[in-house]
Order: structure tokens, then C-alpha cells, then sequence
């Protein structure tokens, strides 16, 4: 038995509710309390079938990297900006999206 743990990250699972809009690009930072203690809170919304494990990882690694500096979700937001602003424009952009 564990006498006590560190918690860093609240990871909020939820059911896909279509009526809802979800943040999907990690921009905004939610926040919750917990015995007196502010975390970072990240609610992800899912369908049957989902990897929970792979998606906890994956939440467990973006805090780190926040906390070590990096803010993955704003770097592909400038990179995307900066992209869409170059020659073409958003135009161009969108007629090279092929997926």
C-alpha cells in the first residue's frame, strides 16, 4: 500500500456528446481544485472502443513536456498561422490538403 502520491495532471473521461463543442487543439488550459490543490485538467471526450491507456500516456507526456518548456500546442498553432500566411495564403493551403 502507498502511503501518499504526487498527482500532476487530471485526466477527465467523458462520453462524445455531439451537442458540445470540445477544444481540440489543446490551446486552452482548463484548471481544477483538489483537496485544496489547483491542477491542470484535460477532459477527453470518447467512443467506444478507445485506447485508454495510450490516450493517458499521451496526456501524461504533452504535461511533461508543458512543464519542462514545451508547448507542443502552440507551436503547431504558430506553425500553422505562419504556414497559412505565407505566399498562397489559406487558399493554397486548403487546395494542398488532400487528406
Amino acid at each position: 500500500m502507498r502511503q501518499q502520491k504526487r498527482i500532476e495532471v487530471v485526466v477527465q473521461l467523458e462520453d462524445w456528446d455531439n451537442t458540445r463543442e470540445y477544444d481540440r487543439t489543446g490551446l486552452d488550459q482548463q484548471r481544477t481544485e483538489l483537496l485544496d490543490v489547483e491542477l491542470p485538467l484535460v477532459t477527453v471526450p470518447l467512443n467506444p472502443g478507445k485506447n485508454l491507456t495510450v490516450i493517458c500516456e499521451v496526456v501524461a507526456m504533452n504535461h511533461l513536456l508543458r512543464y519542462s518548456g514545451v508547448d507542443s500546442a502552440n507551436a503547431f498553432n504558430e506553425r500553422l498561422i505562419r504556414r497559412m500566411r505565407e505566399k498562397g495564403g489559406v487558399q493554397q493551403y486548403l487546395e494542398e490538403d488532400y487528406e
